[in-house]
């Protein structure tokens, strides 16, 4: 699956389950940020980078990398955008896996991406 299908995918499960979403989301904090979806029902945000790449031997690394550099986004997201909400730092994957918490960021495989929204409120995820 190509990049854009996957985010497309990923935009298409949030639609779904009732969230307004908007894709490739780009603002200026300093520097030029994006991110890959913004999803927001009632009162929270979620903005959402789609992983489509592999796990490899680096992956502790890898995935600890991908979580700091996208709850950097998420702060400049809701700072710029003055947001009062809860904004949720999520990495979407096509690893299959348990969800991973590294920090405030969560790694949800996309297969359980569904049941994850459904049951989001069980799960005790700080907002940033």
């Amino acid at each position: 699956m190509e990049w854009r299908e996957f985010e497309d995918l990923v935009a298409k499960i949030f639609e779904a389950n009732d969230f307004k979403v908007e894709k490739r989301v780009i603002f200026k904090n300093g520097r030029k940020h994006e991110i890959d979806l913004v999803a927001t029902r009632f009162d929270k945000v979620f903005c959402v980078d789609c992983k489509c790449w592999g796990m490899g031997r680096y992956k502790k690394t890898s995935l600890k990398k991908a979580a700091e550099k996208q709850l950097e986004r998420c702060l400049k997201f809701k700072e710029v955008k003055g947001l009062k909400q809860p904004v949720y730092s999520l990495i979407i994957t096509l690893h299959e896996e348990d969800l991973i918490f590294h920090g405030k960021t969560v790694f949800v495989p996309l297969s359980k991406l569904n049941s994850f929204l459904n049951e989001f409120e069980m799960y005790e995820i700080e907002a940033v």
